[in-house]
C-alpha cells in the first residue's frame, strides 16, 4: 500500500535514523550474497529471541545488506550469529564499547583476500591514521 503523506513523515526519517543507537543498543552491519539475506535475517530474529534481544532492522535486497539493531547485551548473540552465519560478514557499528571487547575476526569477519593492498593503499593516503581509525578492517590488528 502507498503510505499517506503524514506516515511518509514519520518513517523516512526513522530509517535515516536507524544507525544510531540509544543506550544499550548494539547495531551490526550483515553482508551476505543477496539470495541469502532472508535466511540470515530470519537467523538473526531467531538467534535474538532466544537471548532475550528486541532485534529491529533495515535492509537491502538486492545488495546483501542489513543492518541489525539489537537492544540489550549483545555479546552472546554475535557469538551465536557469527557460528550460525559463518559466510557472512558482521561488523559492528555501534554498541558502548562492544566492538572493543570481541575478537577481530568476530567484530569485522574473515579477512578478505588482497588484506596487505588495503594497508598499503590506507597508508599511502592515510599515513598518519586520521581517517577513521577502527573503522576500516585494516585498522582490525592495528
Amino acid at each position: 500500500r502507498a503510505l499517506e503523506p503524514a506516515e511518509a513523515a514519520i518513517l523516512w526519517p526513522r530509517i535515516a535514523d536507524f544507525p544510531r543507537t540509544g543506550a544499550g543498543d548494539t547495531v551490526v552491519r550483515m553482508g551476505c550474497l543477496p539470495s541469502q539475506l532472508a535466511a540470515a535475517l530470519e537467523a538473526a530474529r531467531v538467534l535474538a529471541a532466544s537471548h532475550g534481544l528486541a532485534l529491529r532492522y533495515t535492509a537491502r535486497a538486492l545488495s546483501g545488506v542489513a543492518l541489525a539493531r539489537v537492544e540489550g547485551d549483545a555479546g552472546a548473540w554475535l557469538r551465536a550469529l557469527r557460528a550460525a552465519l559463518p559466510a557472512a560478514h558482521l561488523a559492528v557499528l555501534d554498541g558502548e564499547g562492544l566492538a572493543g571487547a570481541l575478537p577481530a575476526s568476530l567484530a569485522f569477519g574473515p579477512a578478505p583476500d588482497g588484506t596487505g593492498v588495503m594497508r598499503s593503499i590506507k597508508a599511502e593516503f592515510d599515513p598518519t591514521g586520521m581517517l577513521n581509525p577502527g573503522r576500516f578492517l585494516v585498522d582490525a590488528e592495528s
